[in-house]
Parts: C-alpha cells; structure tokens; sequence
C-alpha cells in the first residue's frame, strides 16, 4: 500500500469461500429490507458463518424485533445470538515524527506516501487560537488561506473525517497537517493515507456494558483492528474522498469493521474443524479461550485511557485461535434457550415470532434472562439495595476435550464480593459429556469501589490440568 506493509498478504481463513451480498449504498445507508433480504439469500447458499460489519444505530437502542441485523442472525444463529466484537491493537505500528524548532521530537503515526517535509522548518500554526471551534477541528471551508499557507496546521480530532481535515488543509495552502487527539479520544492513535505530510498524536472500538440486556455482557471478545492491512476498491482512493484519484489494491484500516472478519475467519475454521458445533459452542471456545494479557505478559490495557481494561472495553479478552481450537468445555445454547431469554426480558410470544419466524410461547413462569448459558455472568444490583444481595446463576458445559476429564474451579472475585460455585469439581465420562453448576454471587453495593465503569469484575476458570476454560 504505496510502500506500506509490503510482502504477501493472507487472511485468516485463506482457503474459505466467499459469498458477497451489498447491502449498503452510497447515500441511501444501509437499508433495513436489504440487511433482511441478504440473511436469507445467505442462509439459502448455505453460508456457515455471516461476517457483517454493520454497528450503532438500531443495534444498540431498538428492542432486538427491530433490529434487522439481530432478526437475520436468529435464522442462522446487540442480541446474545450474535457474537459482538471490539477492536484491538496489534504489534504493528506507522511510526512518524515532528520536530519541534527547540529540537524536542514528537512521536506520533502516519501513512503519508509522499516526499517528507525533511531540511526545512515549517511555521506551526494552531486555527484554534481564534476561539472558533470549526477552525479548530479543521472544518470545511473555516481555515483562512493566509493563515495557512504554506505552514504546518494543527487539527483537533472529532466532528468530520480525518482524512477530510487534511484535504481542508491543502486546499487552504497548508504543507502538513499534525492531528491532535481530544480528552475524549485519549491516546489512541490510528494513521490514514492523506493527501498531505500528516502525522496523528495522541480509539475506535465497541464498548460495553449492553445497554439493551445489561444482563449480556457485550463485547464477546476483542480482536486485531487497528493498522489492518485490507483490501481497496479500485473505485475510491485510499482516502475515500472524491477528489483522492489514487488507486490501490490494499489500505491500512481500523475500526471494528476490521476485527470483525477476524473472528469471522476464525469462527470459519473452527466450524471447519468441528462441523458439529453449534454457533454458540464457537462463540463459547472463542471466549473462554481469549487472552487478557497482551504478548509482554501484562494485562491488557485500554488504549484511551491507558489504564487496565475491563470486560466492558475487551469483553473476554483478546481472540486466541489456538487456544479455541481445543477449549476442553463450552457453553451451548439451543433456540428454545434464545426464546426463554426473550420471554425473560419481557417480549410477548407474538413480538418474539417476528425475531424466530415461527410460533413459540413462553412459561407460565417468567424466566430469568440472566440464567441463559453464556460464557459470562452479570450481576446486577439495584443501588437502593440495603444489606448484602445476592444472585444466582446456573451454568452447564459441554465436554469437548478428552472424554474423561475431571475440572476444578478458579475463582478470582473483586474485592468486597463473595463468589461460590458448586460442586467446585465436575467430572465427565464417556458417557456423561454435561454437567451443571451453580454460581452464587453476594455483594453489598454500598461497600463496593468502582471504577469509570460502574462495576467491579472477577473470573470463574475451570481447568483439567491441560484445557483451561475461563
């Protein structure tokens, strides 16, 4: 990508076949009856596994009966029959520079292809100055040409296209744009392929909790998304803009719409090996498998905020192919669990038949949606609560592994809250592949210390001394 990752490049499931279906059009969006329409021509042509990087919106405020996205999954598999996916970071980087005129260098990234602005000092100039937000973030049409002309501009990040912002800038006669994160994007960095010398100092992923059924902790997991080596239209340059007349094959992207076909090439090739797993025992070996330390060995951290991350910003940790391609145990979920976690939430049978597309009832007794078998517990107190509450959850896991096994169970719990589960010990046979446990959870919210986040986290590992499942 003009000079940029060269080598030969390979997805993750190279050898998969492709099923492409738009759904998305240039100033019409992404239309509810072609999301719809697409499901079923998929589900028809037999796909195994629907990669659709399609977020926010309807997703995350509609019920699931309105949600397009999470109607077309049920057929197939915000809704807990998704598997929802943040982005992370990767040990590849686009290095950059700025001098200062003091000599002090400033480290940031960039994909600027062009000469770079080396032997000469350039005059540094922040349009921001002025009080005027537009000029600040670099808008269209709000930077003076006299001022700009022929210096270095300082952007802030935030309302428009970054790339957007450098093509501003050149109109206006700049020479180099520096783009200045904001408290709100903190120190995550993501290079574009701009017009100009640009180089970005200082994050793009989908975060939790599930605003919609806080009772699933969503995202799922986490996989690469930032500086992602993908494939270009030739119908649009690197950029995306339509002055930007360049073409390549390949562009470095971020964003969750790159960490998505991650895991769905990975869930391709564990379908491939385990033809018989459901879409949840895949999503289940995905999750419990994941890492929650990075490759030095620390825990993983939230690149805005530099602090450690919790489940909310990298759900059950980091995509771990190897790892999920043997998990000892899952969590498995069959559609009359989906149906009772609906009726647990309060959908009526002839709100839930839109989503299933088939006739279901509920129980004569509601049930309890946190009791779905995820691969991930919530408890969820009510601060008015006075004394120590508790939860209970039941969870049963399917046998993957070696055929007689026998796991123990880790408990990490936060501080301030009591975790039990029984039995402590599940043993399975040949003939016995399922077994059940019950976890307790018994806390006094107004003894807790929370964070940002408004919660506190804690695990639940079963290991056999070889599979370890989290």
């Amino acid at each position: 990508m003009e000079g940029y990752a060269a080598g030969i490049a390979k997805g993750v499931a190279p050898k998969a076949r492709l099923a492409v279906y738009k759904v998305c059009w240039k100033n019409a969006g992404c239309l509810d009856s072609d999301i719809l329409a697409a499901f079923d021509a998929a589900v028809k042509d037999g796909v195994d596994v629907i990669s659709i990087s399609i977020g926010g919106g309807n997703g995350i405020s509609a019920p699931y009966y309105l949600d397009p996205i999470a109607i077309g999954a049920y057929v197939t598999n915000l809704a807990p029959w998704i598997a929802t996916v943040g982005a992370g970071t990767i040990d590849r980087s686009f290095p950059a520079v700025v001098v200062l005129g003091n000599g002090k260098r400033l480290s940031g990234v960039s994909l600027y292809a062009g000469l770079p602005l080396s032997g000469k000092m350039y005059s540094l100039v922040y349009p921001g100055k002025s009080g005027v937000l537009a000029s600040s973030l670099c808008m269209e049409n709000s930077l003076d040409p006299n001022m700009a002309r022929g210096k270095i501009v300082v952007c802030d990040r935030g309302s428009s296209p970054r790339v957007a912002k450098g093509l501003v800038v050149k109109k206006a006669g700049g020479v180099g744009m520096i783009l200045a994160n904001g408290i709100s994007n903190g120190e995550g960095l993501v290079g574009d392929a701009h017009l100009i010398p640009a180089c970005a100092l200082g994050s793009d992923e989908g975060r939790g909790p599930n605003g919609l059924s806080p009772e699933i902790l969503k995202p799922d997991l986490i996989a690469p998304g930032v500086n992602i080596l993908a494939a270009w239209t030739d119908a649009a340059g690197p950029t995306g803009l339509e002055s930007d007349m360049r073409k390549t094959e390949f562009n470095i992207l971020s964003g969750t719409s790159m960490a998505c076909p991650h895991v769905s090439g990975a869930a391709a090739l564990l379908k491939s090996a385990h033809p018989d797993w459901s879409p949840a025992a895949i999503r289940s070996a995905m999750m419990t498998t994941a890492n929650t330390f990075n490759n030095l060995n620390q825990p993983l951290t939230d690149e805005a905020t530099g602090n450690v991350s919790t489940p909310y910003d990298s759900g059950a940790g980091h995509l771990n192919l190897d790892r999920a391609m043997d998990p000892g145990l899952v969590y498995d979920i069959t559609n009359n669990d989906y149906v009772k976690f609906l009726c647990g939430i309060g959908y009526e049978p002839r709100v839930i038949q839109v989503i299933t597309r088939s006739p279901v009832s509920c129980p004569v007794k509601k049930p309890l949606p946190e009791h779905i078998n995820y691969p991930s517990l919530a408890a969820l107190f009510p601060n008015s609560a006075k004394g120590a509450s508790s939860k209970t959850f039941i969870r049963t896991v399917t046998n993957v592994g070696q055929p007689d096994a026998v796991y123990r169970s880790t408990i990490q719990a936060p501080r301030g809250v009591a975790v039990t589960v029984k039995p402590q010990k599940l043993v399975f046979s040949r003939a016995v592949k399922k077994r059940s446990f019950i976890v307790t959870v018994t806390a006094n919210t107004r003894n807790l210390i929370m964070g940002n986040s408004g919660a506190v986290f804690g695990s639940i590992s079963w290991s056999d001394g070889e599979a370890f499942c989290s």
